[in-house]
């Protein structure tokens, strides 16, 4: 506020909105550290999603506050895995649960999930998706 950022502003506020409305609809139950997260990567998940849309209809008065809305709420969310780390994870999960059809997907995510989750860390859902695919025959 002091450094009058507004658009930095609203969007601090859109997430303490969003995590007002989380606890409304949770019967006055505060927001925990994993809901707040829940929160974070919907809000994110959307953003990205208006910036595909803004990109592929040529908006680029729309797409660069977008981007900006996106950032900020990435600030306040975990660190991300990289491509490579990302890799060594999935096959060391793949060897380690046996894993070696489609069909075993649910179980390797499962389980890089848990591990990125043990080191504080985060995942893109699609990133990872596409990757244990890749893995699995």
């Amino acid at each position: 506020m002091r450094e009058k950022k507004a658009e930095e502003l609203a969007v601090v506020r859109q997430i303490k909105s969003e995590i007002m409305k989380f606890e409304t609809s949770s019967k006055g139950v505060e927001a925990e550290d994993a809901d707040v997260l829940k929160v974070l990567n919907s809000l994110a998940k959307q953003h990205k999603e208006s910036i595909d849309i803004y990109t592929k209809n040529n908006r680029e008065d729309l797409l660069a506050k977008e981007k900006l809305e996106l950032e900020v709420i990435e600030s306040f969310l975990p660190s991300k895995f990289t491509g490579a780390e990302l890799e060594a994870l999935v096959t060391s999960v793949v060897e380690s649960t046996g894993a070696s059809t489609k069909k075993d997907m649910g179980t390797v995510m499962k389980g890089v999930r848990e591990e990125v989750t043990a080191k504080g860390l985060s995942v893109d859902g699609q990133e990872l998706s596409e990757l244990v695919k890749s893995k699995l025959a």
